[in-house]
């Protein structure tokens, strides 16, 4: 840049005029310099990798945190786990009790999402039954069905009835709501039992399940709760993250968020599907 300006400076002198040839060598450096961007500038009109309303999901109101590169990968995971055929074809059979489920939450004025519970759970079957004991739609444990009222000995299981164990069930997430302030927690603590997961709170000094380390069941629950949401009512959005080339264009996304250390994601909140 220095010879140039020396030049100019020089052809001023020797000819009281700047020649056209300089005048053209000018305009060249000035189109250089607006139009190349300075290599240590991070153009903030840079479009991220992928289409962030890909990561526009949430659960009971609540977005998930998919702009975490841990999160994204374990609800990832979570999407491959459902990918299967069978459980796209759940569908169309469970729909009916689907409709049942939704309209006995919406009595206790609980999230219309806590009704993919039970395809988690039980894979929506009254006969499923846990190692430990638990058995039903909702996968209740024998102590915990008798305090929320329900009949379990050797003639009657109500744990098997789908309205009755389900008017249990939402009375027990109620609580859990109650008890945590917050869905992710609740549901959480419905797969690991309350105390388990309090101590876990306490012992990291956390309280937020995205951030907690949990058992392997645990840590994934809430991640497959939306997996099949998502199945059901975005299949497409489901299908793309199922895809592994989607997992790379995500890691890019990721490291380039990082790079500028601005959040791309829009900040509204996304309206819970119904």
């Amino acid at each position: 840049m220095l010879r140039y300006v020396v030049l100019i400076l020089l052809s001023f002198v020797f000819t009281g005029h700047i020649s056209k040839k300089t005048l053209h060598l000018i305009n060249g450096i000035s189109e250089v310099s607006e139009d190349t961007p300075d290599k240590g500038v991070v153009s903030t009109t840079e479009k991220p990798a992928i289409d962030t309303s890909m990561l526009e999901i949430d659960f009971c109101g609540d977005q998930l945190p998919l702009k975490e590169s841990h999160v994204a990968r374990r609800y990832h995971n979570a999407v491959k786990h459902f990918s299967h055929p069978t459980y796209s074809q759940y569908k169309k059979q469970v729909s009916v009790d689907l409709k049942v489920i939704s309209k006995i939450l919406k009595q206790y004025n609980l999230p219309s999402d806590l009704k993919y519970i039970p395809l988690v759970e039980s894979n929506f079957t009254s006969f499923a039954i846990s190692p430990r004991g638990a058995v039903g739609y909702w996968q209740l444990m024998p102590q915990t069905a008798m305090a929320l009222g329900l009949r379990v000995d050797d003639i009657v299981d109500e744990r098997k009835d789908l309205v009755k164990s389900t008017h249990a069930a939402a009375k027990y997430l109620k609580w859990l709501y109650g008890e945590l302030g917050n869905w992710t927690l609740a549901a959480a603590a419905y797969n690991s039992g309350p105390g388990k997961l309090i101590k876990q709170m306490g012992l990291q000094k956390k309280n937020d399940f995205y951030q907690l380390r949990l058992n392997n069941e645990t840590a994934k629950y809430v991640y497959k709760i939306v997996a099949v949401k998502e199945l059901f009512n975005s299949p497409e959005r489901s299908s793309t993250w199922g895809d592994e080339e989607f997992l790379v264009s995500l890691s890019e996304y990721h490291r380039g968020t990082a790079k500028t250390g601005k959040d791309l994601i829009p900040e509204n909140k996304v309206a819970q599907t119904k």
